[in-house]
């Protein structure tokens, strides 16, 4: 099949030129701001997340991210925002709309997109496959058990709906009989619209 061959040739290619450009990017900005989150000398701006109960530990609890609002320099308010640690390698950096640096950060706050930790937690648990992906996860808003989250995902948007309106204690799996006939609505992980940042913390 050399049209396969050469279909999968040029998505390696694809993906080695993305990547390249993001470690660009990403060098370019720590020149000029810096990786280290607030600025050199830093204002406190972890010590500021872990007041507000932002950070979250994934599922090895050795990898923190903090997904939050934050204010940016040159950038300005940006939310959904995921400050993910320097140490990661570019290969396993998520899906992002911008990118920024530890540095760029001026301030921090909760995102009204951020999951409830509970529920983040079982999206990050999820291992069920169905149809090619992993088993979203139900939850509950305003009593109504037929909202679906994605698995592995930080942040919630569906219609008027936020993050912080699902109940904050309950999670359930969904029923596969009611997912093929289309008896859940699906939330937006808002992957497209993330502002990623690249930080030291």
């Amino acid at each position: 099949m050399p049209q396969s061959g050469a279909q999968e040739h040029g998505k390696t290619r694809g993906r080695e030129e993305y990547l390249h450009r993001l470690r660009e990017s990403l060098s370019r900005l720590e020149s000029r701001y810096g990786l280290e989150l607030g600025g050199a000398g830093g204002i406190g701006l972890t010590a500021e997340a872990r007041r507000l109960q932002l950070p979250q530990p994934l599922l090895n609890n050795q990898t923190i991210v903090i997904p939050c609002q934050a204010e940016l320099q040159d950038l300005g308010l940006v939310d959904p925002c995921l400050i993910v640690p320097s140490n990661w390698p570019v290969e396993l950096l998520p899906t992002h709309k911008q990118l920024a640096v530890g540095g760029q950060v001026r301030s921090i706050a909760r995102s009204a997109y951020s999951l409830p930790k509970y529920v983040m937690d079982a999206a990050w648990r999820s291992t069920q496959v169905w149809q090619g992906s992993l088993m979203p996860v139900l939850v509950l808003i305003d009593g109504d058990e037929k909202y679906l989250v994605r698995a592995n995902s930080w942040f919630f948007r569906l219609g008027e709906f936020r993050g912080h309106d699902i109940d904050p204690s309950y999670v359930n799996e969904p029923d596969e009989r009611d997912l093929k006939r289309g008896a859940y609505l699906w939330g937006d992980d808002l992957s497209l619209e993330i502002t990623l940042v690249v930080g030291k913390f």
